[in-house]
């Protein structure tokens, strides 16, 4: 069964609690599909306790998938640039089908953070064909020619490869970061010591994907989102971060809907991770990991259907990672856990939307 698919526009209301360490942090700047589905299973057994098992098994029986949440720029009133994490795999292609002596082109691929969806589009129609890809100025802006049956121009701004004329500052997709300091003090002791709270606000709009394979199901995950930008993102909710109002809700007749759609339903040997994903046991034997692209990150920390509690030290790969399956298949599957600590359940999720590219 195909899955449907919609997209959320969302506005964030308050800063969203990051990161505690008793050093000063670094920020991923965005908020996960870890950290996402987490939040909905906490908001679905409020709205509907009696089916938040139903909920876990459609999550492990994969009929239900998140990604993160990603940057939204208004271009102007009808046009708008949705942004995805660049896969791994499609800087390779860029690095090794540049010509000859642009050693300059090679640093701006590689410091690539992101990519708009229609030039994703663009680069798929072109992938494993012969290219030649040259870096001019174009009008004082960087960019990426292509050179195949036609000539794409693709703009660079900072980290940012997209198709529009225009560029896009840096620093309005980045999120701002406020760091707080405080001090801990031993009761028995009176030892101190410091730690650090980050918070991050957001400048711009963000979205993200729902895909899904059960009409019924879907509606309770909307009920949950809307309670969730009441409620709050994260481990600081109580304190009133994390709340985000929904803009817009776009369905099957958008075009980015259409092209996450088509790229989820589908039959494809390379998947990049839109979340923090951990190969499914089942899925391991079926990755070659040679022509694989895999960033890892790491999660240490508490989590929680109702309450928080410790997790074990995870390492997932990163939004962007390229998995190469050994044959053309269905979306994989990843990894979700129920992880007992202090006689509660806490879920661990790391099977978000992918995407094929070929």
């Amino acid at each position: 069964m195909p899955f449907d698919v919609k997209v959320y526009v969302v506005r964030m209301t308050s800063k969203y609690f990051s990161k505690f360490g008793t050093l000063p942090m670094y920020s991923a700047g965005f908020i996960s599909s870890y950290t996402f589905a987490r939040a909905i299973t906490y908001a679905v057994s409020i709205l509907y306790s009696s089916d938040v098992r139903e909920f876990i098994n459609s999550l492990k029986n994969d009929n239900i998938r998140f990604s993160s949440f990603f940057p939204l720029i208004d271009v102007n009133s009808k046009s708008q640039i949705f942004l995805i994490p660049i896969p791994l795999l499609l800087k390779i292609h860029l690095a090794q089908n540049l010509t000859k002596g642009h050693r300059r082109a090679l640093g701006i691929i590689k410091r690539l953070r992101w990519i708009s969806t229609d030039t994703l589009q663009t680069l798929l129609g072109i992938l494993g064909k012969g290219i030649q890809i040259e870096y001019k100025e174009i009008d004082g802006k960087e960019a990426l020619v292509i050179e195949s049956d036609g000539s794409n121009s693709l703009m660079i701004s900072g980290n940012i490869l997209h198709s529009h004329p225009i560029q896009i500052p840096p620093i309005g997709i980045k999120p701002g970061g406020i760091i707080h300091t405080h001090n801990i003090i031993d009761r028995i002791s009176c030892a101190t010591d410091i730690y650090h709270l980050e918070y991050l606000y957001f400048r711009t709009k963000l979205y993200f994907v729902v895909a899904s394979k059960n009409q019924e199901m879907m509606h309770r995950v909307d009920s949950a989102i809307k309670l969730l930008g009441e409620l709050g993102l994260g481990s600081k909710r109580t304190v009133g971060s994390g709340k985000f109002r929904i803009v817009k809700i776009l369905e099957a007749d958008k075009p980015v809907v259409k092209l996450f759609k088509d790229l989820i339903n589908t039959k494809g040997t390379h998947w990049v991770s839109l979340g923090y994903y951990i190969p499914d046991e089942n899925v391991l034997e079926h990755i070659d990991w040679n022509r694989s692209f895999v960033e890892h990150t790491q999660i240490w920390g508490l989590s929680g259907i109702i309450s928080p509690q410790r997790i074990p030290l995870t390492f997932p790969a990163k939004e962007g990672s390229t998995f190469a399956l050994k044959t053309a298949d269905s979306i994989p599957k990843g990894d979700i856990k129920i992880f007992i600590g202090d006689g509660h359940e806490q879920l661990l999720y790391f099977s978000p939307i992918m995407i094929a590219l070929y």
